[in-house]
């Protein structure tokens, strides 16, 4: 259904009709942006303790040298290399994703930042 077929419905100009979706649309993205900004800190929380986890088990693999087998062992020590990069890459990068999207945001809006590319590139195309 087009926005036209909906005022034509409604018996009202399709303007208004245009108003309507557009406040839904800026209202639903205030509503996921306001998710993320509560939910983020205990998203980041659990997935820190949930590698925590992880690494302690994979230590006990590791310990258990007469036990588990040689490859086992290895899996286990790539499994704790590859905890330790994600665990890096949520500290040191985890928390920006937030206030760099909202910083492009406005940028775009005042016309600093070309917002064409903005759902294709995470690059930032600055207009000088």
């Amino acid at each position: 259904m087009t926005r036209q077929d909906i005022a034509t419905a409604l018996k009202v100009d399709a303007s208004i009709v245009s108003r309507y979706i557009e406040y839904l649309i800026l209202n639903s993205q205030q509503y996921v942006d306001d998710m993320a900004k509560k939910t983020l800190p205990f998203m980041y929380q659990k997935s820190i303790e949930c590698i925590n986890e992880v690494l302690k088990e994979c230590g006990h693999i590791y310990d258990q040298k007469d036990t588990v087998p040689p490859l086992v062992r290895l899996s286990a020590l790539r499994l704790v290399k590859d905890c330790n990069d994600a665990l890096f890459e949520l500290t040191a990068n985890g928390p920006s994703v937030l206030p760099v999207k909202k910083i492009k945001e406005k940028a775009g809006a005042i016309g600093l930042v070309d917002r064409s590319n903005d759902s294709n590139s995470d690059s930032n195309n600055f207009m000088i």
